[in-house]
Protein backbone atom coordinates (compact mmCIF):
# COMPACT_ATOMS: atom_id res chain seq x y z
CA UNK A 1 0.00 0.00 0.00
CA UNK A 2 2.88 2.56 0.83
CA UNK A 3 4.45 1.60 -2.61
CA UNK A 4 1.30 2.39 -4.39
CA UNK A 5 0.96 5.86 -2.05
CA UNK A 6 4.47 6.79 -2.93
CA UNK A 7 4.10 5.54 -6.58
CA UNK A 8 1.29 8.14 -6.80
CA UNK A 9 2.64 11.01 -5.41
CA UNK A 10 5.75 10.84 -7.56
CA UNK A 11 3.61 10.11 -10.83
CA UNK A 12 2.03 13.76 -9.48
CA UNK A 13 4.55 15.98 -8.46
CA UNK A 14 6.07 14.43 -12.52
CA UNK A 15 2.94 15.45 -14.12
CA UNK A 16 3.22 18.92 -12.31
CA UNK A 17 7.10 19.19 -13.02
CA UNK A 18 6.14 18.38 -16.74
CA UNK A 19 3.05 20.90 -16.89
CA UNK A 20 5.46 23.79 -15.30
CA UNK A 21 8.26 23.32 -18.02
CA UNK A 22 5.86 23.20 -20.89
CA UNK A 23 4.63 26.22 -20.04
CA UNK A 24 5.71 29.35 -22.14
CA UNK A 25 7.58 31.92 -19.97
CA UNK A 26 4.87 34.81 -19.18
CA UNK A 27 6.20 37.98 -19.97
CA UNK A 28 4.68 40.86 -17.47
CA UNK A 29 3.31 43.84 -19.56
CA UNK A 30 1.53 45.62 -16.74
CA UNK A 31 -2.23 46.63 -16.32
CA UNK A 32 -4.55 45.38 -19.10
CA UNK A 33 -6.02 48.39 -20.90
CA UNK A 34 -9.43 48.76 -20.07
CA UNK A 35 -11.54 50.84 -22.97
CA UNK A 36 -14.98 52.23 -22.88
CA UNK A 37 -17.15 53.44 -26.09
CA UNK A 38 -17.22 56.03 -26.37
CA UNK A 39 -14.04 57.01 -24.89
CA UNK A 40 -13.35 58.83 -21.91
CA UNK A 41 -10.35 61.15 -21.46
CA UNK A 42 -8.45 59.08 -18.99
CA UNK A 43 -8.20 56.08 -21.30
CA UNK A 44 -4.83 54.15 -21.04
CA UNK A 45 -2.22 53.92 -23.55
CA UNK A 46 -0.54 50.85 -25.27
CA UNK A 47 2.89 50.84 -26.71
CA UNK A 48 1.74 50.90 -29.80
CA UNK A 49 0.33 53.99 -29.44
CA UNK A 50 2.97 55.43 -27.50
CA UNK A 51 5.16 55.01 -30.33
CA UNK A 52 2.96 56.24 -32.94
CA UNK A 53 3.87 59.27 -34.63
CA UNK A 54 2.11 62.62 -33.58
CA UNK A 55 -1.97 62.76 -34.56
CA UNK A 56 -1.80 65.56 -37.56
CA UNK A 57 -5.32 66.68 -35.22
CA UNK A 58 -5.84 66.72 -31.40
CA UNK A 59 -6.81 63.50 -29.57
CA UNK A 60 -10.28 64.87 -28.85
CA UNK A 61 -11.19 68.03 -31.12
CA UNK A 62 -14.07 70.70 -31.31
CA UNK A 63 -16.57 68.38 -33.48
CA UNK A 64 -16.46 65.75 -30.74
CA UNK A 65 -14.13 63.02 -32.33
CA UNK A 66 -11.70 60.88 -30.77
CA UNK A 67 -8.74 60.53 -33.29
CA UNK A 68 -6.40 57.40 -33.42
CA UNK A 69 -3.46 56.60 -34.91
CA UNK A 70 -3.12 52.63 -35.62
CA UNK A 71 -1.09 50.61 -37.94
CA UNK A 72 -2.99 47.97 -39.87
CA UNK A 73 -1.23 44.75 -40.70
CA UNK A 74 -2.00 41.29 -40.67
CA UNK A 75 -2.19 40.50 -37.20
CA UNK A 76 -3.87 43.91 -36.41
CA UNK A 77 -6.45 43.71 -38.78
CA UNK A 78 -10.03 43.15 -36.64
CA UNK A 79 -11.32 46.01 -34.12
CA UNK A 80 -14.16 45.07 -32.19
CA UNK A 81 -16.76 48.83 -31.47
CA UNK A 82 -19.65 48.69 -29.57
CA UNK A 83 -22.70 51.43 -29.74
CA UNK A 84 -24.56 52.27 -26.80
CA UNK A 85 -28.50 52.30 -27.17
CA UNK A 86 -29.87 54.82 -29.31
CA UNK A 87 -26.35 56.24 -30.35
CA UNK A 88 -24.93 56.29 -33.48
CA UNK A 89 -21.48 56.21 -34.22
CA UNK A 90 -19.88 58.25 -37.02
CA UNK A 91 -16.26 57.14 -37.31
CA UNK A 92 -13.74 58.49 -40.97
CA UNK A 93 -10.74 56.06 -41.90
CA UNK A 94 -7.71 57.46 -43.78
CA UNK A 95 -4.86 55.17 -45.02
CA UNK A 96 -1.79 55.71 -46.16
CA UNK A 97 -2.31 53.22 -48.92
CA UNK A 98 -4.97 50.82 -50.41
CA UNK A 99 -6.66 48.64 -47.82
CA UNK A 100 -9.46 46.57 -47.88
CA UNK A 101 -12.40 46.62 -45.31
CA UNK A 102 -15.77 45.09 -43.74
CA UNK A 103 -17.95 44.79 -41.27
CA UNK A 104 -18.61 41.41 -38.85
CA UNK A 105 -21.33 40.17 -36.45
CA UNK A 106 -23.62 43.50 -37.12
CA UNK A 107 -26.32 43.33 -35.57
CA UNK A 108 -29.74 43.50 -38.54
CA UNK A 109 -31.70 45.96 -36.66
CA UNK A 110 -28.16 48.35 -36.98
CA UNK A 111 -28.42 50.92 -39.73
CA UNK A 112 -25.27 50.81 -42.07
CA UNK A 113 -24.45 53.73 -43.69
CA UNK A 114 -21.22 53.73 -46.02
CA UNK A 115 -20.11 56.96 -47.63
CA UNK A 116 -23.49 58.30 -47.33
CA UNK A 117 -25.31 55.00 -48.97
CA UNK A 118 -27.21 52.81 -46.96
CA UNK A 119 -26.21 49.08 -46.93
CA UNK A 120 -28.65 46.82 -47.62
CA UNK A 121 -28.94 43.73 -45.77
CA UNK A 122 -31.05 40.90 -45.89
CA UNK A 123 -33.14 40.74 -42.61
CA UNK A 124 -33.49 36.60 -43.20
CA UNK A 125 -30.02 35.67 -44.00
CA UNK A 126 -27.04 35.99 -41.02
CA UNK A 127 -23.63 38.07 -43.69
CA UNK A 128 -20.52 37.82 -42.26
CA UNK A 129 -18.23 39.88 -44.22
CA UNK A 130 -21.14 42.92 -44.28
CA UNK A 131 -20.21 45.77 -47.06
CA UNK A 132 -16.94 44.14 -48.26
CA UNK A 133 -14.72 46.66 -50.36
CA UNK A 134 -11.23 46.64 -51.59
CA UNK A 135 -8.67 49.04 -52.11
CA UNK A 136 -9.21 51.93 -50.87
CA UNK A 137 -7.53 54.77 -49.00
CA UNK A 138 -10.19 56.90 -47.48
CA UNK A 139 -14.25 55.69 -46.26
CA UNK A 140 -16.35 56.84 -44.00
CA UNK A 141 -19.47 55.11 -42.08
CA UNK A 142 -22.47 55.48 -40.02
CA UNK A 143 -23.69 52.59 -37.69
CA UNK A 144 -27.56 53.77 -36.04
CA UNK A 145 -28.06 51.20 -33.13
CA UNK A 146 -31.91 51.76 -32.89
CA UNK A 147 -32.17 48.88 -30.13
CA UNK A 148 -32.60 49.26 -26.35
CA UNK A 149 -29.63 47.37 -26.07
CA UNK A 150 -25.98 47.79 -26.20
CA UNK A 151 -24.88 46.11 -29.67
CA UNK A 152 -21.32 45.77 -30.66
CA UNK A 153 -19.70 44.58 -33.85
CA UNK A 154 -15.77 43.95 -35.45
CA UNK A 155 -14.79 46.46 -38.53
CA UNK A 156 -11.90 44.19 -40.61
CA UNK A 157 -8.74 46.44 -41.79
CA UNK A 158 -6.61 44.69 -43.76
CA UNK A 159 -4.02 45.76 -46.04
CA UNK A 160 -4.77 45.40 -50.27
CA UNK A 161 -1.00 43.88 -50.71
CA UNK A 162 -0.38 40.95 -48.70
CA UNK A 163 2.48 41.56 -45.98
CA UNK A 164 1.86 45.42 -45.89
CA UNK A 165 1.62 47.63 -42.74
CA UNK A 166 -0.74 50.17 -43.28
CA UNK A 167 -0.44 53.84 -41.19
CA UNK A 168 -4.10 54.51 -40.73
CA UNK A 169 -5.85 57.53 -38.97
CA UNK A 170 -9.54 56.49 -37.35
CA UNK A 171 -11.77 59.40 -36.36
CA UNK A 172 -14.65 58.95 -34.27
CA UNK A 173 -18.05 60.01 -32.26
CA UNK A 174 -20.91 58.53 -30.79
CA UNK A 175 -24.15 60.85 -31.17
CA UNK A 176 -27.28 60.60 -29.07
Amino acid sequence: MKKIYSYVLLSIAAFCLLMLSCQQPHQQTGDVPIYTFPPQGNQPVTEAEANAPPSPSPQNNEEGYIVRNIIVDQQNSIFSIGIPAGQREQTEVTAEKPIDFCFEYLPAEAKLEVNGIEVQRDPFHWETKIGYTTSVTKFEYQISNTTGNYISYNLHLIPSAAGESVPVIVRQRWIP
